[in-house]
């Protein structure tokens, strides 16, 4: 079920959460989004985030990064939120010097129970049913 949604901002949005149960193709969706722009990898919230401060490979070659089993809960909106909104991202390899790229798009793909605020204007959301 797409609501309030078209094709710009499935191409388009940064923010792009896709939301169903197990089986009705959340990461088939997400991977032909991601391939419709360019290179894309997938990580983790703790991947981009997490406490080693290490980015994951690739992530300085790619238009989108693909969220799997984000966990919805409003610590991690707000960090999905901060990683969004800033211009350019920060990477950091190990044995290299930290550097940034611009930041890319993100799906994120979740089969938990998604609340979102009435006005929020950062995600798009497609719901997926069997």
């Amino acid at each position: 079920m797409l609501n309030n949604l078209n094709m710009y901002d499935i191409l388009t949005k940064d923010g792009l959460i896709i939301n169903g149960a197990q089986g009705t193709g959340k990461s088939i969706l997400a991977k032909i989004i991601a391939e419709s722009r360019g290179k894309y990898i997938t990580a983790s919230l703790e991947d981009l985030i997490g406490p080693t401060h290490f980015s994951p490979a690739g992530i300085d070659k790619v238009n989108t990064v693909i969220v799997e089993e984000f966990n919805p809960t409003p610590k991690n909106i707000g960090l999905a939120k901060v990683l969004m909104t800033n211009q350019h991202l920060e990477v950091k390899f190990q044995m290299r010097d930290p550097f940034t790229i611009e930041t890319p798009h993100f799906i994120f793909v979740t089969n938990m129970p998604l609340v979102l605020d009435a006005d929020e204007r950062r995600f798009k959301v497609i719901e997926m049913v069997s």
